[in-house]
């Protein structure tokens, strides 16, 4: 008997539990997370571009008489 009441007290959380797991808003925020580290990744490839950019410029200087 105390087991069938366990067995139905697991039941009961975990059937809560599955409900305040929302796939689509889930889902959602993982699109969310994937946009702002696209973001950063962007901003870190534009400022490697950039110093690639400006070590080539002072390289050519430099050979320039």
């Amino acid at each position: 008997m105390l087991k069938r009441f366990l067995k139905v007290g697991q039941s009961n959380i975990n059937s809560v539990i599955d409900q305040l797991e929302d796939p689509i808003k889930m889902t959602e925020q993982g699109i969310r997370d994937l946009k702002k580290d696209l973001q950063a990744a962007m901003e870190s490839l534009a400022q490697v571009k950039a110093m690639a950019m400006r070590t080539r410029k002072e390289a050519n200087a430099k050979q320039r008489p």
